[in-house]
């Protein structure tokens, strides 16, 4: 099976993502690429859906299985090849980054990003619902392009892991799990030392793993995910913003006041007054 599809440039030009080429290669044994360095201007992505693979990140050659996968920044030298006895079947996307895009330049790396997931349910979906918008081309559907191959790529970000290390996928686990119950519970009096007990990892660890997985610190999430209630209970309750404060985890009502004017510009009376029911 061979489904290359060829994707015009966008009407519009804000899109953060953009896809210039995507399809599918199943079952070719002689699928094997090299581009020089500086030849190529998109990024690249390919996920091994079946079959085996390899493919060459800096000086080294790493083996590709069902599920993991690999993405190349612009410009870097790009070498990847099937396994001719188990051809892979390899969903893949050459597109564009917007300026706004650090994120995705600092997955992919200077070298190329070499990752492995667990299910993938959710890349044969968005891969297909991206082939079923591209096919036939409409500019009517660029949009919903754009926003399936940002999915797409989020989707990566929070669920693969590097494929060299092979226990991240159960690391990022347990500290979004501890995330959960944080979130659940954040009335609670939760200390560093408490939160990293859920993980099971020293405080230290899992600091620094919280902010890795989550993009800030275990403190910082625990005064959004109150603040967040705060805000509920302010356009959902007649409480008082001492008895809001206390119910969201806030110990000090003058701290609360403090920190909520400071994330929101407002204090919480005008919140209620601006959000609230009428």
């Amino acid at each position: 099976m061979r489904l290359h599809l060829v994707i015009p440039p966008p009407g519009l030009r804000y899109y953060a993502f953009y896809p210039e080429m995507l399809g599918r290669y199943s079952r070719l044994p002689n699928h094997d690429e090299h581009r020089e360095s500086g030849s190529f201007g998109g990024y690249n992505l390919h996920i091994v859906c079946a079959g085996k693979g390899q493919v060459k990140i800096g000086a080294d050659w790493l083996e590709l299985k069902p599920g993991s996968g690999f993405l190349y920044p612009p410009l870097c030298e790009q070498r990847y090849r099937t396994d001719p006895d188990d051809p892979w079947d390899v969903r893949w996307v050459h597109f564009a980054a917007g300026p706004e895009t650090e994120w995705i330049r600092s997955l992919a790396g200077k070298d190329g990003w070499a990752f492995a997931l667990g299910q993938l349910d959710e890349i044969v979906r968005l891969t297909d619902g991206l082939y079923r918008a591209s096919e036939p081309f409409s500019s009517k559907n660029e949009v919903r392009i754009s926003a399936l191959l940002y999915e797409l790529l989020l989707h990566l970000s929070s669920e693969a892991g590097n494929l060299r290390d092979t226990g991240s996928s159960a690391r990022r686990d347990a500290i979004r799990g501890s995330a959960d119950q944080i979130r659940e519970r954040c009335a609670e009096d939760w200390t560093l030392a408490r939160m990293a007990e859920l993980a099971g990892y020293s405080v230290y660890y899992y600091n620094r793993l919280f902010h890795e997985t989550m993009g800030r610190t275990p403190v910082h999430y625990l005064n959004e995910v109150r603040m967040a209630e705060a805000k509920r209970l302010l356009v959902a309750s007649r409480m008082s913003v001492k008895e809001i404060a206390f119910a969201a985890g806030f110990k000090r009502t003058g701290y609360f006041v403090t920190l909520f004017r400071k994330m929101h510009g407002m204090t919480p009376t005008k919140y209620r007054n601006s959000f609230g029911p009428r």
